[in-house]
């Protein structure tokens, strides 16, 4: 299998990339999860004071803060399980992160387009709104670059022989006969100098 990337982004090698996308994807889900936890409030006081077709959008915009918060709990999660897989080198580890964020990319492309669509919808007064669609777009591309990233670390994981027991053990052999010989062959040379000397 041919690995799709040799380098992530600005960083030299795939594993300081998939390094930078846990951690980024940390930082960023976590403040994700604070500012929409912080915009579920309004809405709830908002659902009383609002009939017809209104309601019906802001219950899909509900549902869809609802569904970000899951999202970000589960993108925080598996970018520690993908944190500890990278520096263990464990490609089991990275298939969490890659299936949440891919969930996250499919999601957040039609949530995007729907708070645009809101936005020109309620004349350009929504605000909040716009501020969502400018943090989405560029973390639309930033979670795509993760995801391309992660894979070619998790072929390059793929690619590399596993270590098995059997193969440590014959290494520790060949550690110990080499130990020997060279202890021998000093024993040798200490013994040749004591006989010249004499």
């Amino acid at each position: 299998m041919a690995i799709i990337m040799k380098s992530c982004c600005c960083f030299e090698t795939i594993e300081k990339g998939t390094v930078a996308s846990a951690i980024y994807s940390m930082l960023t889900s976590i403040i994700a999860f604070g500012w929409v936890t912080y915009r579920i409030q309004p809405l709830q006081t908002l659902f009383q004071d609002v009939e017809g077709d209104h309601e019906l959008h802001l219950g899909a915009i509900y549902v869809s803060y609802l569904v970000a918060v899951i999202l970000t709990i589960c993108l925080v999660a598996s970018a520690m399980v993908l944190l500890i897989g990278t520096v263990k080198g464990n490609r089991f580890c990275l298939i969490p992160f890659l299936i949440v964020i891919l969930i996250t990319i499919v999601l957040q492309v039609p949530f995007t387009g729907f708070l645009l669509w809101h936005f020109v919808k309620t004349n350009f007064a929504n605000l909040t709104v716009l501020v969502h669609v400018l943090f989405n777009v560029p973390l639309g591309f930033l979670n795509i670059a993760s995801f391309f990233c992660v894979i070619a670390r998790f072929q390059q994981l793929s690619s590399e022989p596993e270590d098995t027991d059997s193969d440590i053990d014959s290494l520790d052999e060949i550690k110990i006969a080499n130990f020997n010989r060279l202890r021998r062959e000093s024993q040798h040379i200490t013994i040749l100098k004591i006989h010249t000397t004499v």
